[in-house]
């Protein structure tokens, strides 16, 4: 039986699974390297267009590239580009020196001492936080002194909200140790009155009360005698 002939190999396909990381005075990106690639990278200053070889970012041998050509405070978008005998592939995932927009910002709001507690998602490594609010002057104020590891925040009072009766609305961003700063968070709305007998209205939909339901289990479960939990199991 004739022996079937090689199928000729195509060019490569690109990486997918770029990741940015900045270590000790670094740049590094790092991907999934496949043998018989070598690897081209490109940064621009647009996302999505403009990209420029590295000077020293051509003909990569391995699935990582590290620099100490650091633009402090500015964006930079990196792409891989995969190269085999056959040809290149297209770009790889951009990523970027600047943090990703983080999701799902929530608060709940307790009206009996009118706290606000702040909660979002986020994934990303090596970042912290800073809770922002515009007031009805128009003007940004940060609410954090220090930088926020957790992703939570608890607003004590209306009176840390600075500024007349109106409306407030909060934000967050993520900060990485290139202190680039991330595109503000999805807000969320206080309509606050700082006159002594009013208190904070909800405006806007992602901002809670406090579950009754969960109260309510709170005050069974402390009403319960430890003779209860033994019947129970």
């Amino acid at each position: 039986m004739a022996s079937q002939p090689d199928k000729p190999t195509p060019a490569p396909t690109a990486p997918m699974d770029l990741k940015f990381r900045y270590e000790k005075g670094q740049i590094q990106l790092t991907w999934t390297e496949r043998q018989g690639e070598t690897y081209n990278i490109y940064f621009s200053e647009k996302s999505g267009t403009g990209y420029t070889l590295l000077t020293d970012g051509a003909n990569v041998k391995s699935g990582s590239y590290a620099t100490t050509d650091v633009r402090f405070q500015e964006t930079a978008y990196y792409v891989v580009e995969a190269v085999n005998s056959f040809g290149k592939s297209g770009y790889s995932n951009e990523v970027s020196s600047r943090p990703n927009k983080i999701s799902g910002l929530q608060a709940i709001l307790n009206e009996e001492d009118e706290s606000i507690g702040l909660t979002w998602t986020d994934v990303q490594e090596d970042v912290n936080y800073h809770v922002y609010y515009i007031g009805p002057d128009g003007v940004l104020y940060r609410l954090n002194d220090e930088p926020l590891v957790s992703r939570s925040y608890l607003i004590p009072n209306r009176n840390m909200l600075v500024g007349p009766s109106g409306r407030y609305a909060i934000h967050v961003v993520a900060v990485n140790e290139l202190n680039v700063s991330s595109e503000p968070s999805n807000e969320v709305a206080l309509e606050v009155k700082k006159d002594p007998e009013d208190r904070i209205t909800i405006t806007d939909p992602s901002v809670a009360l406090p579950s009754e339901d969960l109260e309510e289990e709170t005050a069974v479960e402390q009403e319960s005698t430890p003779e209860e939990y033994e019947a129970q199991e």
